[in-house]
């Protein structure tokens, strides 16, 4: 056998071998993912979402004020609007909800 045969045989091996530990090392990082999920979701996004959705309709409400301001007064569409993302919002958070009380069974 040459020379070089051996070290691409070599070369191949290493390669297949860092493949299988890099395999190894990520799926032992992906056994408890589900604790620290659990926590950011229940110490953070639950917290912070009241006052996302606050800030998102102050700045929905301000950016549709023009609709009731001045003289072609279009309250239906300022309230339809704001409605709609409510609606959104609240569907948002239902979603979210639901998939964490499917997920929480790790």
């Amino acid at each position: 056998m040459k020379l070089s045969n051996i070290m691409n045989t070599m070369k191949k091996q290493l390669v297949i071998t860092f493949c299988l530990i890099l395999v190894a090392f990520t799926v032992d990082a992906q056994v408890d993912l589900a604790s620290p999920a659990r926590n950011f979701l229940t110490n953070t996004l639950r917290p912070l979402y009241p006052i996302i959705l606050g800030g998102i309709l102050l700045i929905g409400g301000l950016f549709n004020i023009g609709k009731v301001l001045g003289d072609n007064n279009d309250w239906k569409g300022f309230f339809t609007k704001i409605g709609l993302f409510l609606g959104g919002a609240i569907l948002l958070g239902v979603l979210v909800e639901g998939v964490y009380a499917l997920s929480v069974n790790f």
